[in-house]
């Protein structure tokens, strides 16, 4: 006897990175958050990126109740809220981009430390690649800019 099984499958969610073609509206997230790590800001933050990126990002947080841990909003504690946490967001940019970072205590000091190395990544070039072909060997390999525009290597 055979037996038939129905099995669900589910749909594995994409998840959508930061990258560098959003280089300029993270230039602007940065500009408006700086190196905040204790803001939980509106989702309204991330206006400009895919819904994915919002869908990683926008959380209900919940306060703890104690000193460090309580959320305020318009100056009266909250239970929780929903926004984007600044710290959270800061540091998925600086993993998604493969980018190093110094490890701090506190979440001021976490903050500028993601923040210096996103700001330093943003002065680098967006690097082009070039397609070359070889006629001979009928291959194609793709070359990267360096810093200084000339094409030296492969990537």
């Amino acid at each position: 006897m055979i037996n038939n099984f129905m099995t669900k499958t589910k749909k594995k969610k994409e998840i959508v990175r930061f990258d560098a073609s959003m280089k300029p509206i993270i230039e602007n997230l940065v500009d408006h958050i700086g190196g905040d790590g204790h803001t939980i800001w509106k989702d309204s933050i991330l206006k400009d990126f895919p819904k994915a990126i919002k869908d990683r990002f926008v959380h209900v947080i919940e306060s703890d109740g104690s000193y460090k841990g309580s959320i305020w909003n318009n100056g009266k504690m909250v239970k929780k809220l929903k926004g984007v946490y600044g710290l959270s967001l800061l540091g998925g940019i600086c993993n998604d981009l493969g980018l190093e970072y110094d490890s701090k205590l506190g979440r001021g000091f976490q903050a500028q430390s993601y923040t210096e190395s996103i700001r330093a990544w943003l002065k680098k070039p967006i690097r082009k690649k070039r397609v070359i072909s070889s006629i001979s060997s009928g291959m194609e390999d793709t070359m990267y800019p360096s810093d200084d525009n000339s094409y030296c290597g492969i990537k």
